[in-house]
C-alpha cells in the first residue's frame, strides 16, 4: 500500500474486470456498465499489482487499484477503512441501499406498474366521460365536461407545483391552499375559454400556466423572509424558462405529429418514416440543449437571486420532460396515421426509431459525430459532441419516462370498448379503430421493452470514451478556474 496526500478530489472509474474474486461471487452478483456499477466487489491483487490509497484532510478517501504497468485498473472515492476486524466489519452500513439499482438510473418495475395500474383506472374515466359527453353533445351547449377532463389531467398536480414552486421559490415545500389556488385558477381560465370551443392542446397549453405560476406566485409571497437575497425577476425568468422547455417542446412536438400525417395523406410514405424519428430526435437534443443554456444562465450565473437546489427536481424534470415527449409524439404520430390510413406504413417508422435510439442513448452517434469532425476540424471543434454530464444525466433518466405514454392509448382502447360495447379489430366502434392501429401500439409497446433490454443488459456496448476528451475537459476547467 502506498499513501499520499491529495487534492480535494472526487474519482469514479469502475473495475474493468468482468468477474470479481471467489469471495465476491459469494457477497452477491455485480452488474456493471461503462458508466454505473451496481454490487458488491471484492477484487483479489495479483503479485505485481499494488493499492495506492490517499487521503484528504487527513482521512482515508481514494483508492486506485493499479496493475502491473502501474496503469489505473479501478478508481473510487469514498470512506476507506483499513484492516477491519468482524465486528467492525458487523456495524458498518455496506448493503446496497435499493437491489434494483441498474445502469442509466434506477428503475423499479414493481413501481412502474402500480403508477400505471392507477393512471390507467383515471385515464379510463377521463376517456369514458369525454367520448359519453361528446356523443351527445348538442351544439350552442356549454362543455363543461372539458373543464373537467382537464382537472383529470391535473389529478398529479402535486409533483409538478413542488417542481415549479423550487424554482419559483427555492422552497422544496408546499401547502394546501397553494395547490387549490393554483387549480381554481387553471380552471377558470380553461372555462372562460370554453365560449371558443377549444380542444384538449390549447386548453392544457393555457391552464397548466395559470396552474403553476398562480400557485408558485403565492408560495413566494409566503416564504419571502426565509430568502433575503432572493430576486422576483431571475426566479420568474427561470420558471418561465421551465414552462417553455416543457409547455414549449408539446407545441413543437405537436407540429411534428401534424405535420407526419400531411406526409402519409400525400402518400410520401418513405419521407415520413425518416421524418418522424429524425425531427422529434432533433427536438429532444434541442430541449436538452435548451436546459443546460437556462440552468447555466439563468441560476447559476444568478446565485445568489435564485436560490434552493434546483438540480434536485426542477432541472431533471425539464431533461425528463423533453424525452417523454418526444417519445409520445412518436407513439401519438404512430397511432394516428395507422388509425387514418389503416396501412402499416409505421413499421418503418418504428424500426428506424429503435435503431436511432440504441445508437444514440449508448453514444455511438455522438461518438460518431465526435470523430468526423476530429477529422475534419480538429480536437477542440470536436469537443462540441464529446460526452459531457449533460448528455450523460439525459440518458440516465430516459428510463423514467418511456413506459407511462401508452397509459393514454390503453386507457383509450378500454374507454372505447366500455362505451361501445364492441370487441370488433375494425369498424367505427372497433376499440382500437383497425387492425393496423391494434397492431401499432403493441408494435410500440414491444420496441420500447426491446430497446430497454438492449441499453441496460449492454447487447450494444457503450461508446468509448476518449483520453484525449477527458484531458481537454480538465485543461477546461483548471483554466476556467472552477
Amino acid at each position: 500500500l502506498e499513501g499520499e496526500e491529495d487534492e480535494i478530489i472526487f474519482a469514479w472509474q469502475p473495475c474493468a474486470e468482468s468477474t470479481s474474486s471467489a469471495l465476491g461471487r459469494k457477497l452477491g452478483p455485480s452488474f456493471k456498465t461503462h458508466w454505473t456499477k451496481s454490487g458488491p466487489d471484492c477484487i483479489k491483487v495479483q503479485p505485481g499489482q499494488s493499492l495506492q490509497i490517499s487521503s484528504q484532510k487527513g482521512q482515508l478517501r481514494h483508492v486506485r487499484y493499479l496493475d502491473q504497468n502501474n496503469e489505473i485498473k479501478a478508481e473510487l472515492s469514498g470512506e476507506v477503512i483499513l484492516r477491519p476486524d468482524l465486528a467492525k466489519a458487523r456495524e458498518l452500513a455496506v448493503e446496497v441501499t435499493n437491489p434494483e439499482l441498474m445502469a442509466y438510473g434506477t428503475f423499479s418495475w414493481r413501481r412502474v406498474f402500480r403508477a400505471m395500474a392507477i393512471w390507467t383506472v383515471v385515464y379510463i374515466f377521463r376517456w369514458y366521460l369525454a367520448i359519453f359527453m361528446e356523443l351527445r353533445a348538442v351544439q350552442g351547449d356549454f362543455a363543461w365536461w372539458r373543464g373537467v377532463e382537464v382537472a383529470v389531467n391535473s389529478f398529479n398536480i402535486f409533483g409538478p407545483l413542488e417542481i415549479f414552486g423550487a424554482s419559483m421559490t427555492g422552497e422544496g415545500s408546499y401547502q394546501v391552499s397553494e395547490a387549490i389556488l393554483g387549480l381554481c385558477t387553471a380552471l377558470s381560465v380553461v372555462m372562460a375559454c370554453n365560449v371558443f370551443q377549444l380542444n384538449n392542446l390549447p386548453l392544457v397549453c393555457i391552464g397548466l400556466p395559470c396552474l403553476y405560476l398562480s400557485g408558485g406566485a403565492l408560495q413566494y409571497v409566503r416564504t419571502r423572509s426565509k430568502h433575503p437575497t432572493r430576486r422576483f425577476l431571475p426566479c420568474l425568468l427561470w420558471t418561465l424558462a421551465n414552462v417553455v422547455g416543457t409547455l414549449g417542446v408539446v407545441f413543437f412536438a405537436g407540429t411534428v405529429v401534424v405535420s407526419y400525417g400531411l406526409l402519409l395523406a400525400i402518400e410520401w410514405k418513405f419521407f415520413a418514416a425518416l421524418f418522424l424519428p429524425c425531427s422529434t430526435a432533433v427536438l429532444e437534443i434541442g430541449g436538452v440543449v435548451f436546459t443546460q443554456l437556462a440552468y447555466t444562465g439563468l441560476v447559476i450565473e444568478q446565485r445568489p437571486h435564485v436560490p434552493g437546489d434546483i438540480s434536485l427536481a426542477a432541472m431533471p424534470y425539464m431533461l425528463t420532460a423533453s424525452h417523454a415527449i418526444c417519445e409520445s409524439a412518436r407513439m401519438v404520430a404512430v397511432f394516428s396515421g395507422a388509425v387514418t390510413t389503416g396501412q402499416y406504413s409505421w413499421v418503418g417508422s418504428l424500426a428506424m426509431t429503435l435503431f436511432l435510439n440504441v445508437l444514440t442513448r449508448t453514444g455511438w452517434i455522438r461518438f460518431g459525430l465526435y470523430c468526423m469532425a476530429k477529422k475534419t476540424f480538429g480536437v477542440r471543434r470536436a469537443q462540441l459532441f464529446a460526452p459531457k454530464a449533460w448528455s450523460q444525466l439525459h440518458n440516465e433518466i430516459k428510463i423514467y419516462a418511456g413506459y407511462f405514454r401508452f397509459i393514454v392509448l390503453i386507457s383509450l382502447i378500454i374507454a372505447r370498448a366500455m362505451v361501445h360495447q364492441d370487441l370488433s379489430l375494425n369498424g367505427p366502434r372497433a376499440p382500437a379503430f383497425n387492425t393496423s392501429a391494434a397492431c401499432a401500439v403493441l408494435g410500440l409497446l414491444l420496441l420500447e421493452c426491446v430497446e430497454d433490454n438492449v441499453v441496460l443488459r449492454q447487447v450494444v456496448p457503450m461508446s468509448p470514451v476518449l483520453a484525449e476528451m477527458i484531458d481537454f475537459q480538465a485543461e477546461k476547467i483548471q483554466k476556467d478556474g472552477v
